[in-house]
Order: structure tokens, then sequence, then C-alpha cells
């Protein structure tokens, strides 16, 4: 059973290849969210049906899988098999998607800056919680044309 809210970070290659991350509560990091070591990879070109299903089941796993706390690599720096946070995503865009069972999801894109993402909150697109087929991949898409590198 999904959690009343969630998180997911979703980044994206220059093919439009979507590497998916669930986030989960840090115990060590009093509660802030980090990614888990579980990525959903969808290689495009993918149907709006698969990106819903893959993004649907990643925040279906917040709080379920517990982020490494230990691990020095960060999560997509392992995805890409590259050393250092900024290398892994020098030529990656960025989103997220949140989850609130009252409001549904905000889908947020991110512009690439110097040391890591800065959201774009004028370009956040949110989606009903009983949305129509299609409605959030297309939101998410939508997403991916804001984020900037």
């Amino acid at each position: 059973m999904r959690a009343n809210y969630g998180i997911v970070s979703i980044f994206i290659d220059s093919l439009g290849n979507l590497y998916i991350i669930p986030n989960s509560p840090s115990k060590k990091y009093e509660g802030s969210l980090s990614q888990v070591e579980k990525v959903f990879k969808l290689a495009a070109p993918y149907t709006y049906e698969e990106l819903e299903q893959k993004v649907n089941v990643a925040l279906d796993l917040f709080g379920v899988i517990k982020p490494d706390d230990e691990s020095k690599e960060s999560v997509i720096e392992k995805v890409m098999g590259l050393k250092g946070y900024s290398k892994a995503t020098k030529t990656l865009k960025y989103i997220s998607i949140y989850w609130d069972f009252e409001k549904g999801y905000s889908v947020e894109p991110f512009q690439k800056e110097k040391r890591g993402y800065t959201i774009l909150e004028d370009k956040i697109i949110d989606v009903v919680r009983d949305y129509k087929p299609g409605q959030l991949a297309e939101s998410i898409l939508q997403a991916v044309g804001y984020a900037s590198l």
C-alpha cells in the first residue's frame, strides 16, 4: 500500500532513456530523503502506459527500501559507472515527482547548475490523484522538456 506521500527522482539521458529512482527517508540524516538502490531504467521509446506504471511502482516503494546511508557513491554514480556526482550527471536532465495523497502528483523540472540542480518553480505541473490514463506521462514528458542542462 502506498504511503501518504513519496518522491521519485528521474534522470534523463540525451537519448531520452529514463532512470527512475525511488526515494525513502534516511535514518542517518534524520529523516531527509535519499535515493535508494532500486533503479528502473526505461529505454526510449516507451509508451505512456509503461512510463506511468514504472513511476507508480517506484512511488509505491517509498519508505519500503531503505537508502544505503553508508555508501560513498550516489545511486546515479553507480548507475552511470562514473565516480563523482558532477561527472555522473553532466549530461543528464533531472525531474522529480512528488506524491501527496490529498493533492495528487507534482511533476517538478530542474535546471542543471554547477553543483547540482535547482528546481524550476514556475514550471511545476500538478496532476490530480485520479488522473486519466496518459495524463501523468504527458506531464512528465512536458517537465522533461522544461528541464535543462
